[in-house]
This record gives structure tokens, C-alpha cells and sequence, in this order.
């Protein structure tokens, strides 16, 4: 096949996006990508059937996140929360978006962080579309082992330990400097940044990197599951006791997050997942755990405690955000499909190969993030190409990559800002997490160079 034509649904795209919102560029994106995939004599209707399928999982994150957090805006929790971490909204911004994200990264991913941190900001007095941009630049580093390891155990099939070494010591190194650039964004958001502003809150900023990445490498040798989920709390446990206040504690405040934590977990481990064969090759995996519907469950629960009266107008309030970023997710799962089942993606590959691709394979796994919105979903997209190379070191750098990519991820962008109620920010949520995913690529491109070169002093 033509690379230009593999290439062209994404061009289109990439080119809409730049006159127009993505609620148009991806309807229309699709329009094109459904004919030309008629044109190559494909059947598009399972595509198509997978498509509206995981629109339909995502939509359930999004109306239970919706659901979830207006309950939480009538307890006392934003004000506790307040209380706790203090005026700072630097030392906020890192303790919630780089530990309490990447704990909830850890057990549910799939968007989940963003979903959920960026209106608790939102909460705390950050602007909505700042509060978007730092809370999906923290969604980075512990997108590798998201979701109890879902991007390795099914994006690679279970992968080995060597690429859960490489993608953790990786990581360990670059993902240091999240916090940093998590700071950084939110001081040039200032109407008169001053350096100052910056440099006296740098030591808190590494010092938190350290805390998470240490922990999260350590973890990874017991298994994929581990590393985000008990990293990130372990690094919590830690930031938090030297930063703690004497506050009064309420723990039926607590409550409702406590429930959902524990909910998550076991569903996690508890709800079955069943295949679904949709023809032409594609696969659906049905998995009854969905972040959204324990968001919804433990919504409920949260009326039960506090009595409140007003849940149909809650639930009304998040069925009403719903279509527009349902209509942006379908499409954009649905044009990724077809350019599978026609053989584009596959072309596309052929322009990666020989020893740049251990620089350039962080890049494909954040592209890939970018259209797709899932590290999982780019480890599928391009893993199975990157397998031919026979390097765990080259699928270790592409699931970092894909981490990262979760920064810029389109359909991370489209949920999260639904759910913080803005519309038609994506190019200015980018112009701010584009640089720090880019230089978050970079390093673990340069680092995978290092490694490979070091490999072979030994070889």
C-alpha cells in the first residue's frame, strides 16, 4: 500500500484540528477513513461494532466520574482535602495529580486520572483548562503498568520479564521530572511567573519524583500489576507525612473514596472479562469491571450516607455532557480500527525500522497514544510490528512512549474536558502538555540509545 494513502486518515486529521475542534475533525476523519476502507474492499462493520463497543465502556467512565464527583461536591471533602494539603496550589498540584493520579492509574486507567483529578482541582480553585492540562501531564509514568498492568498483559500478551524490567528502570529515570514539569506548567499559567515562584518549590518537586519511581521499580519485579498501584501509594505515604497538618479528620467524609478504592480493587480482581468475536479478526474483550459503573456504585452509596435529595438532577446533569465526547471516541476508535483491518497501519510500521527505532520507538508509542487515547490500544496498534525486531528493549521503550503519549492523548483530552465542563480546548490543552510529553520522549529515546550501546560493550 501506499504510505501516503496508510498515512492520509491521520494527516486529514491532524490537519482538520488545526482550523477546526475535535468534535468535527473526528466525524469527519472517520467519513473519509469508511470510504476509503470501502474503496480497499474492506468490511467495515466490525470496525465499526468494536468501535461503538468501547465508546460505550469509555461513556460509562465518563458519566460515572460525573455522577461520582457531583455527589463528592456536596460532602465536605474538597474543603478537608484543602485543609490537609494546604494553600500551595504547587504542593496540591504534585500531591494530587503525581501520586493520588497515578494511584488511581494504577487500579482502573483508561482515562480514569484525569477524569477524577482534574475536577478536584477544578474543586481546590485551579482554572478548568489548567486543571486539564496538569492532571494529564502527570498520567505518564505510571501508564505502563495502568490498569494492574493492562498495556503489558494484553497490549503485548502478557510480554516477559524483560520488557518489565527495561519499561521500569526507564521510567525509574526519566519519570523523576514529572513533578517538575507538572510545576513548571502551573507557573508559567501565571499571569507574572517569576523564577522564584519556581526554583523554591524544585526540591519538593524531585524529591516527589524519587519517591514514586523508586518504589514503582522496585515493585515491578513482582509482577506488572504492582508497580503504579503501590508505588505511587508507598510515595504518598511519604510525600504526605512530611508535608502533614494537624486538621480534624472526618472519616465519613472519607467515606465515599474509601469505598471506591476498595470497590476498584476487587472488581478488578473479581469481575469476569468475556470475548467477543466481531469478524475480520477483531476482537472485543467485554470486561464487567468498568471504572464507570464502580463510580456509579459507589456514587449510590455516597446518597445512602449523606441523604442527599437531588440525585436525579445529578444523574440528568451527566447524561447531558455525555454525546460529544461519545461522538469523538467512537470515531476515533472506529477510523483506528479500519486502518488496521486495510493493512494501513502495517504500512505505516514499515517506515520504523534498524537501530534508530531505539530512539525512535518512544515516538511511535506515544503517536500511538495520541490517536488511539490508550497505551493498551497503542501496544496492540504497533507492538505486534515492533515484535518482529526480537528486542524487549524496543516493546519496553514503545509502552514508555505510549505512557507518556497519554499526555496528548485525544480522547483522554475530550473526556476529561467534558467532565470539567469546557468544550473546544484541545489545541490549547496541547500547547501546554506537548512540550513535557515530547521531552519525556526524548530522554527515554536518548536512554534507550545508551542502553543498547551499553548492551553490546557486553555482547
Amino acid at each position: 500500500m501506499n504510505i501516503l494513502l496508510a498515512l492520509s486518515p491521520i494527516l486529514l486529521l491532524l490537519i482538520i484540528l488545526i482550523w477546526r475542534p475535535l468534535t468535527l475533525a473526528a466525524p469527519f476523519t472517520l467519513i473519509y477513513t469508511m470510504i476509503l476502507g470501502l474503496f480497499l474492499r474492506q468490511n467495515i462493520i466490525p470496525p465499526a461494532s468494536k468501535g461503538l463497543l468501547l465508546a460505550m465502556d469509555i461513556s460509562l467512565i465518563i458519566f460515572g466520574a460525573i455522577f461520582f464527583l457531583d455527589m463528592i461536591k456536596q460532602t465536605r471533602f474538597l474543603s478537608h482535602l484543602k485543609e490537609y494539603l494546604g494553600e500551595d496550589k504547587r504542593v496540591q498540584a504534585i500531591i494530587l495529580i503525581w501520586f493520588a493520579g497515578s494511584f488511581i492509574e494504577g487500579i482502573a486507567g483508561f482515562g480514569t486520572p484525569a477524569a477524577i483529578i482534574a475536577p478536584l482541582l477544578v474543586g481546590l480553585g485551579f482554572a478548568p483548562l489548567l486543571a486539564v492540562s496538569l492532571a494529564l501531564i502527570g498520567n505518564s509514568t505510571a501508564v505502563a503498568f495502568g490498569a494492574l498492568g493492562t498495556p503489558i498483559r494484553i497490549g503485548l500478551g502478557g510480554g516477559n520479564s524483560e520488557i518489565v524490567f527495561f519499561t521500569a528502570l526507564i521510567n525509574l529515570i526519566v519519570g523523576i521530572i514529572v513533578p517538575l514539569m507538572i510545576l513548571a506548567v502551573l507557573v508559567l499559567s501565571e499571569k507574572k511567573p517569576t523564577w522564584k515562584y519556581f526554583r523554591e518549590k524544585v526540591p519538593f518537586a524531585l524529591f516527589a519524583g524519587v519517591c514514586f519511581t523508586i518504589p514503582y521499580f522496585l515493585f515491578s519485579f513482582l509482577g506488572v500489576e504492582f508497580p503504579s498501584v503501590f508505588g505511587s501509594l508507598m510515595g504518598l505515604i511519604i510525600i504526605v507525612s512530611l508535608v502533614k497538618k494537624k486538621v480534624k479528620h472526618d472519616l465519613r467524609v472519607y467515606l465515599p473514596y474509601i469505598i471506591l478504592i476498595i470497590l476498584m480493587v476487587l472488581g478488578k480482581f473479581f469481575l469476569p472479562t468475556y470475548s467477543l468475536n466481531l469478524g475480520s479478526g477483531i476482537i472485543h474483550n467485554l470486561n464487567l469491571f468498568n471504572p464507570g459503573g464502580i463510580l456509579i456504585v459507589s456514587g449510590i452509596i455516597t446518597y445512602f450516607i449523606f441523604h442527599f435529595k437531588n440525585i436525579k438532577e445529578i444523574s440528568h446533569h451527566a447524561l447531558k455532557i455525555i454525546p460529544k465526547p461519545v461522538m469523538v471516541i467512537f470515531s476515533l476508535v472506529t477510523l483506528i480500527q479500519i486502518m488496521i483491518v486495510t493493512g494501513m497501519i502495517q504500512t505505516i510500521g514499515e517506515l520504523f525500522k534498524g537501530k534508530l527505532l531505539y530512539f525512535l520507538a518512544p515516538f511511535v508509542g506515544g503517536f500511538g497514544a495520541f490517536v488511539s487515547g490508550s497505551a493498551t490500544l497503542s501496544n496492540i496498534l504497533f507492538g505486534s510490528m515492533l515484535a518482529t525486531s526480537g528486542s524487549a528493549l524496543i516493546l519496553a521503550l514503545h509502552t514508555v512512549g505510549a505512557g507518556a503519549g497519554n499526555m496528548i492523548a485525544l480522547m483522554n483530552i475530550i473526556a476529561a474536558e467534558a467532565i470539567v465542563k469546557i468544550e473546544g480546548q484541545e489545541k490549547e490543552i496541547l500547547k501546554r502538555t506537548i512540550v513535557p510529553c515530547l521531552i519525556y520522549l526524548t530522554l527515554a529515546g536518548i536512554l534507550g540509545v545508551v542502553i543498547f550501546l551499553v548492551s553490546k560493550l557486553f555482547v
